[in-house]
């Protein structure tokens, strides 16, 4: 048996004090059931007192989502079990996603939201959406003029309003169970298409990931807010050091740093750089690409340092607003309870390809100064911080994608280079940049190795790396003589997407590829490839610590990297040794190892030390 089920609350983070107002299901005869419950328009909290008192409803809600003998499904379901757990109520049974069932049958859908899903493909009506819309928003303007209502950030959180103000037509129960009905229709519709499309294992992947990552979440990472604050006010003053510097230099006490226009006129009129390229409008380009070619000129190497310092401070100011009271207290945190914790929005399958993405906040941004290529990083992770009686513990691949690109192409030299230990970047640099220095060939070796496998040709080469384009070209027709196999495979990858509109990457995961850009079918394969072997490590290590009953938590998924947060007295090389082991498996699908760097950090992510086996 299984039943569909929705929600609507009144915002989308649990965390920051959203809750449930109303509840819906859908069975497979499409009986449907309608919870609803009263929200304070003062503090935009939902009662919940009395419902149980009428007609046994509380008793028949706890009995359909909390029985382990019914099947449960949902559209971006992680959400609705996150938001019911806060309210007491936790789903038991097996979890469908039709969100995750969607992407595994088709990788490149426009959208993937449940009224578009349903309107497209089972011809599900829309309009109750835009006639609840239209509602909510004539009763938010009423809302507004009268005192003590506190109304939402967003129209979509004010669905319960219309109900608290009279309105004769209950709009949103419609809405809700429809959206219930809509996802049980689609979730018939997916597993007739999962199996005919014999994808069914890529979403049965997903789904034994789902637990793991809501487990994640739930967890969050604990930050040091007050080394935010601070590091906001430190950049602060580091900005209006350069910016005085810059206003300087332009004669113009007035000049608006983050007005291109104005910037246009600075750098090109008063401190006449060259033109070298122009934005889509026609504007002469201000981008960091553009200005290091010139940051040995005083105000534009001040220009990239505010640019730097500017965006450090935005990222220490979205983890000050997404950050909560970290519930996960112990008694090593006394005498001081009051912990900031950020609880992320993993996307398991953010991009086409399987990988991650991450939102409130976007994690996969942790800028790092020791591995971003951009200018004047302010390193973030500093303010990241184990809790207390905890250490972390990273799992880094090493030069993962370059590893698979090797296997999958099955290039006997760059096999044999990264077998022997061999520096990759300077093994290319050796084959076809011999007559550069040893660190600017390397560094060109490098953005050639990883253009080859996002899809770029010479003129990306010379554009980017701002080398000549003849010089570039005859860069890449060595590279091609150096490592044959790779040409080929880039060849049959693209053919194989234009011929089919797909390819298949090392885990039989069946990724679509844009019609108008087969070629970049090589980086469809390397990064989904990479995603599958993460997620399976994942998979892994989370079962294994939970098997064993063990204090030590999978937290984070970035890049190529996964931490963990451990009881000190448990981060034994016993237990590092095991998680390399089971995180390190490819399952033999490759001719090549996939090893990994090992970190500890026991004061914050930036203060790591190595961890030699």
């Amino acid at each position: 048996m299984i039943i569909a089920f929705d929600t609507e609350t009144t915002g989308l983070s649990s965390y920051h004090g959203a809750e449930v107002f109303a509840i819906s299901t859908c069975d497979e005869n499409f009986k449907t059931h309608y919870w609803e419950f009263i929200v304070d328009e003062k503090t935009r909290k939902v009662c919940f007192s009395d419902f149980g008192l009428r007609e046994g409803y509380w008793n028949i809600l706890l009995n359909t989502l909390c029985n382990d003998k019914i099947d449960k499904v949902g559209h971006n379901t992680k959400f609705d079990i996150k938001m019911l757990k806060h309210m007491g109520i936790e789903v038991q049974g097996k979890i469908h996603d039709t969100l995750i069932a969607a992407k595994a049958c088709y990788t490149n859908e426009e959208t993937y939201g449940l009224k578009e899903l349903a309107s497209h493909y089972i011809n599900f009506p829309i309009e109750d959406e835009s006639l609840l819309k239209t509602q909510v928003q004539e009763y938010r303007r009423k809302a507004k003029s009268i005192r003590d209502y506190k109304i939402g950030n967003k129209l979509e959180t004010d669905y319960w309003l219309p109900i608290n103000m009279g309105a004769t037509n209950n709009l949103c129960k419609k809405y809700c169970i429809n959206d219930s009905i809509r996802t049980m229709r689609l979730w018939k519709f997916y597993e007739e298409g999962m199996k005919e499309l014999k994808v069914r294992h890529t979403y049965n992947k997903e789904m034994l990931l789902y637990p793991i990552v809501i487990e994640m979440e739930e967890r969050g990472v604990r930050i040091d807010d007050k080394a935010c604050l601070q590091e906001i006010v430190e950049c602060n003053k580091r900005m209006e050091e350069t910016a005085s510097i810059l206003k300087m230099a332009s004669n113009n006490i007035q000049i608006n740093l983050n007005s291109p226009k104005q910037l246009v006129n600075f750098l090109y009129n008063d401190l006449h750089l060259p033109i070298e390229k122009n934005t889509p409008s026609g504007q002469p380009c201000t981008d960091v690409s553009t200005l290091k070619k010139h940051k040995n000129i005083p105000a534009v190497s001040a220009l990239l340092e505010y640019r730097g310092l500017e965006k450090g401070r935005g990222y220490f100011q979205n983890y000050i607003k997404n950050a909560v009271e970290d519930k996960e207290r112990s008694l090593d945190d006394l005498p001081e309870w009051k912990f900031k914790c950020l609880h992320p929005n993993f996307h398991q399958w953010g991009a086409n390809t399987g990988r991650f993405s991450c939102s409130n906040p976007n994690l996969q941004n942790t800028s790092n100064s020791e591995t971003s290529s951009g200018e004047n990083v302010v390193d973030v992770r500093q303010v990241f911080i184990p809790r207390n009686g905890y250490i972390w513990l990273s799992f880094d691949y090493q030069q993962l994608e370059l590893r698979i690109f090797a296997s999958r192409a099955n290039e006997e030299r760059m096999l044999n280079a990264f077998k022997a230990g061999r520096d990759i970047h300077d093994e290319t640099r050796r084959a076809i940049l011999s007559s550069f220095d040893e660190k600017r060939g390397r560094k060109i070796a490098k953005n050639i190795n990883f253009l080859k496998v996002f899809g770029g040709g010479a003129k990306t080469l010379s554009e980017k790396y701002d080398i000549p384009y003849m010089e570039a070209r005859d860069f890449l027709q060595r590279y091609s003589i150096s490592f044959p196999r790779i040409d080929e495979y880039i060849a049959e990858q693209t053919n194989e997407a234009a011929k089919r509109g797909f390819i298949i990457n090392a885990f039989n995961r069946k990724i679509y590829t844009d019609p108008d850009r087969p070629y970049a079918a090589t980086n469809y394969d390397i990064q989904s490839s990479a995603a599958d072997l993460i997620k399976n490590a994942m998979i892994r290590t989370a079962n294994y610590l939970i098997g064993a009953k063990f204090d030590a938590h999978l937290i984070l998924t970035i890049h190529d990297e996964l931490v963990f947060e451990v009881k000190k007295e448990l981060a034994t090389k016993r237990l590092v040794e095991h998680l390399k082991i089971l995180i390190e498996d490819h399952s033999g699908v490759f001719s090549i190892d996939t090893p990994v760097d090992i970190f500890y950090s026991k004061t914050n992510w930036f203060e790591k030390t190595k961890v030699e086996l």
